[in-house]
């Protein structure tokens, strides 16, 4: 079983756990039980840190109410089922990767991929656009990257639909672009959120919405989207007070929802 020197009450102070938590990045909205036992499962091989481990059991336990041990009863066993090998295999693919010895590193990375690791996952679409370590092929990198996308990573998501928008690696496509933009948006992804707005304030793969494309480029300001804040004074321009109004009203009823009423 884990070790813990202290209450799980002090290492884990409310305080403590925000700081922590918003380092990572599935944090950005909080989501069910499921959503992050999955989250375990996919990524608990790189928590390595004892620290890391209970702060994302006690955050669980929080914002569910769920009892603490049987979640720190499930984590532990994942890590003796094997995730400390997976973590060292990765660790090692991870570093090739970062020493530029990309032939070493798919070749690590790859079986890492094919059993569902998701950050290799990742570096492999990556590894296939740019064509490092292995032959460029943008069309296989889109296979990788939906995989990953799926499986809900916000960062994917948004990747994915650029690829549909700008029609690279896949058949240029805006409603598919829309539909990834909007996964991405819905999990707080500031980039993501001033790209559907730029799709709803031009009718790319929707109707032309300057209310709804208003409070996606507002969210995306708030959450730090690129030129978010002047999308905002852009498209206000074309807008009317009222328009203006209920585009604020819906963004903070976005916000305050969590995203689920959008």
């Amino acid at each position: 079983m884990l070790a813990v020197d202290k209450p799980l009450a002090i290492l884990c102070e409310i305080d403590q756990i925000g700081a922590r938590a918003s380092q990572w990045r599935h944090f950005k909205a909080i989501r069910s039980v499921g959503y992050w036992r999955n989250y375990f499962q996919n990524y608990s091989y790189i928590y390595n840190d004892r620290m890391e481990v209970i702060s994302m059991i006690m955050i669980i336990n929080l914002v569910e109410k769920m009892d603490v041990r049987k979640v720190l009863v499930w984590v532990t066993l994942s890590f003796l089922l094997g995730n400390g090998v997976a973590f060292a295999d990765y660790k090692s693919a991870y570093s090739a990767y970062e020493a530029k010895d990309y032939k070493t590193a798919f070749k690590a990375m790859l079986p890492l991929a094919e059993k569902g690791n998701l950050d290799a996952q990742f570096h492999i679409a990556t590894m296939y656009y740019d064509g490092l370590g292995v032959k460029k092929d943008r069309s296989i990198s889109v296979v990788w990257l939906t995989k990953v996308a799926i499986r809900g990573d916000m960062y994917a998501q948004a990747l994915l639909a650029d690829r549909y928008f700008f029609g690279v690696g896949a058949e240029k496509n805006d409603k598919t672009a829309v539909k990834w933009y909007t996964k991405s948006a819905e999990q707080g992804y500031g980039f993501a959120q001033v790209s559907l707005g730029h799709m709803y304030d031009k009718g790319r793969g929707v109707l032309t919405d300057f209310v709804r494309g208003y409070m996606w480029y507002n969210l995306g300001a708030y959450n730090g989207g690129f030129r978010g804040g002047k999308e905002v004074e852009s498209i206000a321009k074309k807008m009317t007070i009222t328009q203006i109004a209920k585009a604020q009203e819906m963004s903070n009823r976005c916000l305050e929802s969590n995203y689920t009423d959008c």
